[in-house]
Parts: C-alpha cells; sequence; structure tokens
C-alpha cells in the first residue's frame, strides 16, 4: 500500500486513500460499509454546533501552549501511556468522552468533532459528497498540530486504517509531525488478506508480541517498521485466587460476528447456543460480557444466566474461565492467570490461539465438544505466577528511540 492520492482543485476524490480500508474490506464483507457507517452515525452526534461549541469553551481550560506538545494522542484509548507521560508535553485529540479525560487527568485537549459528520455522509454516498470539506477540516486540524507541535513531536493512533485516523494522520503529516506510530489493540489471523491488516498507513507499527510481528513480515510489512511493545497496558493481578473446579464461574467474551455477514452470524449464534447448552449441563452458569460493537444481544438474551457490561479488569476478579472466538481480551485474562479457552471453527477464518500461551483451544466440530471444555474449565491453574516485566510506558519509550 502506498501513501499517495489523488487531488483535484485540493478536493480529495472519490479513490482517496482516506477511504481505501472500507473499499477494501467491502470486496471481502458486503456487511462492513454498513458496520462502519453505524459506528460513524453514533459519533457525528457529538458533530452539531451546541455541542461543538461547549466542549469548544471547555476546552479553554485545557488548550496546549504553542510549541510545547510532543506526543498527539488520537482518543484516549491507550491511557495509561497518556497519563504516565509529562502532562506539558501531551495532547488528546477527539470530542466530548476526550475532553472530560483531559480535565478530569489535567490533559491539553484539541477539538475534532465537525468530521465525523462529514465523512458520515461521504460513506453514505460512497464518497462522492462532501469531500472538499472533509479537505479543509483537515486543513484546520492540521494547523492547529503544526502551532502546538514541539521538536520531534509524533502521532500515536489505535488503527491507521478507518477513515476518521487516516484523517488525522494525513492532518499531522501535513503539519510534518516527525512520525505517525501505530499501536496494535487486536490479534491480526493469518488466513485473513493482508489488507484487512493495520500498520500500512503508519510509520512506525508497535505489535503485541513476536508472533504478530512474523505474521506482518510474511504478509509483507517491512521489518524495520515494527516495534514488539506488548499490551498497551500493564497486566492485571487479581486479587482473588482462582476458585476450586466445581465453584468456577464462567464468562463468554462476544464479538460483533453478526454484523460480518449471516455465515458467520449464524455460526457465532450456534456456537453460543452449544456452548450455553454444554455448561449448563455441566452444571456451570455461564455469563455474557458483550463487544462495545455489538447491538444485536436480543438474539442472545435467553442463552447466557447474566451480562456483564464492567471493565475486563473487574471481569477478571469475578470471572474465574473465560471463553471467546478469536478475541484478543483471551491473552489479557491468560497473563492474569485465569483460565483462557478458544473455542476453534473454520468459519471464522481465525488461527488457532494455542499458539499463545497460556490459551487452550478447543473445537467446535468435535465429537468430544463438552468432554474437552470441562476438562480445561476444571484444569489445575498453570501461571500461577505472573510475570509484569517493563512498565507500559518504558516499553513505550523504547519503541520511540
Amino acid at each position: 500500500m502506498g501513501f499517495s492520492f489523488v487531488l483535484k482543485r485540493g478536493i480529495f476524490m472519490k479513490n482517496s486513500i482516506i477511504f481505501e480500508y472500507i473499499n477494501t474490506r467491502e470486496k471481502y464483507d458486503n456487511n462492513f460499509r454498513k458496520s462502519i457507517q453505524n459506528m460513524y452515525a453514533k459519533n457525528a452526534r457529538f458533530s452539531g454546533f451546541l455541542i461543538r461549541l461547549i466542549v469548544s469553551l471547555l476546552a479553554f481550560f485545557v488548550k496546549p501552549k504553542p510549541g510545547s506538545i510532543k506526543y498527539f494522542f488520537w482518543g484516549n484509548k491507550y491511557t495509561e501511556i497518556i497519563t504516565s507521560l509529562s502532562k506539558s508535553e501531551v495532547c488528546v485529540i477527539g470530542g466530548p468522552k476526550q475532553l472530560l479525560f483531559c480535565l478530569k487527568h489535567r490533559i491539553k485537549f484539541i477539538p475534532c468533532m465537525r468530521m465525523w459528520d462529514v465523512l458520515l455522509l461521504s460513506i453514505v454516498n460512497n464518497m462522492e459528497d462532501n469531500t472538499g470539506k472533509l479537505d479543509k477540516l483537515i486543513g484546520n486540524l492540521s494547523s492547529k498540530i503544526d502551532k502546538f507541535k514541539s521538536y520531534k513531536s509524533v502521532l500515536v493512533v489505535d488503527n491507521d486504517s478507518l477513515p476518521m485516523q487516516r484523517s488525522v494522520i494525513t492532518a499531522a503529516r501535513q503539519a510534518n509531525l516527525d512520525e505517525i506510530i501505530c499501536i496494535q489493540d487486536g490479534l491480526f489471523q493469518s488466513k485473513s488478506p493482508k489488507e484487512f491488516f493495520h500498520g500500512w498507513f503508519s510509520d512506525r507499527f508497535f505489535v503485541i508480541n513476536e508472533i504478530q510481528k512474523q505474521l506482518l513480515i510474511d504478509k509483507g510489512m517491512d521489518e524495520k517498521k515494527i516495534h514488539v511493545m506488548g499490551f498497551h497496558k500493564s497486566t492485571y493481578k487479581p486479587k482473588r485466587p482462582l476458585s476450586k473446579a466445581n465453584d468456577r464461574k464462567v464468562c463468554f467474551l462476544g464479538q460483533p460476528w453478526l454484523k460480518y455477514g449471516d455465515k458467520q452470524g449464524l455460526r457465532y449464534l450456534e456456537i453460543v447456543a452449544s456452548l450455553s447448552d454444554s455448561l449448563r449441563e455441566l452444571g456451570y452458569l455461564i455469563y455474557y460480557k458483550p463487544h462495545p460493537w455489538e447491538n444485536q444481544l436480543a438474539l442472545l438474551d435467553n442463552k447466557f444466566d447474566g451480562v456483564y457490561k464492567g471493565s475486563l479488569e473487574n471481569a477478571i476478579e469475578e470471572y474465574d474461565v473465560f471463553i471467546s472466538i478469536t478475541s484478543t481480551a483471551l491473552l489479557e485474562v491468560a497473563a492474569s492467570g485465569r483460565i483462557a479457552i478458544q473455542v476453534y471453527d473454520d468459519v471464522f477464518d481465525c488461527d488457532d490461539m494455542s499458539i499463545y500461551p497460556n490459551i487452550y483451544t478447543v473445537y467446535f466440530a468435535s465429537k468430544n465438544f463438552s468432554n474437552d471444555l470441562m476438562y480445561l474449565i476444571i484444569k489445575e491453574n498453570e501461571n500461577d505466577d505472573i510475570e509484569m516485566g517493563q512498565s507500559v510506558i518504558e516499553r513505550f519509550r523504547k519503541g520511540l528511540e
């Protein structure tokens, strides 16, 4: 993938690289554009004049000083890294949620909300309209970044593929920031086309582990741009020990497969139903922790004994066994000393996650599915000694060297 894009009278063309990822994914998944459209529609609610006015007024209290910012972050996903940096050198770009975060932690803030509405309309209209407005908004953001940047400033994003992130990256490049850094926030699967992966549009890509690094290299990414940073937050060490085998509480980590087509969605429901029946027959209750993108929980209501909407850290404290299909959270669960189980099925084109430390895999197609599941649920914990290693901020800084 290249970084060049076509311009005409200062307007992004239909084939702009801003929208490249959606166009490519749509070739493989007819529902992908609709999924992104729905997500952007939620964020576009904050593009109204009154909300933007209120945010702009409050942003005055956390406005950066010219020439002071070394680290620009799109959003506040990487909270632990952001709050570990010098408050005078870090700035978050975003909307109302990010503003509240910045006010709470006294971190600098740049509003960026109008772009959601413009990008949404462009996606809905198949990139035919509003690209002139988008070009102007990118220019406005670029001017702000240029005003507040210091020597060798960087922009950090959670992905470098979706239209908003690529718009912010384009603004940062126009402001001549030193580097664009993308931090991996979810596992990639070897069976997926390379176009599904993030990291191509940024200058550096900080990844979760060596396995993911090699996967990216195999897909054609330059090894020099990849840095193995590990997770973007510290391993959670639960206060409560793992319960005895017969007393263990089970939590299913949901994923938004219902958004991605009938084949995967229907299989997802089938696995959930079978898993629920198997666990209840074995005498276990099963709880459900939905993915933030899931919006069809009504289809799953009768399959679980309860829905858990707290943080993953609180869930790790509450539950002993975690089950999912491809969730990256299984790595965090395993690292925290809980039992992490993947239900593997070919429909999802996923990798066998037992290649990762302390993750176990059961095959949905197996005739012994229930027995295999039971064996893992009552398994003795082999990961009592949690190795914390370097801090997240140390690993982040090392990647900047």
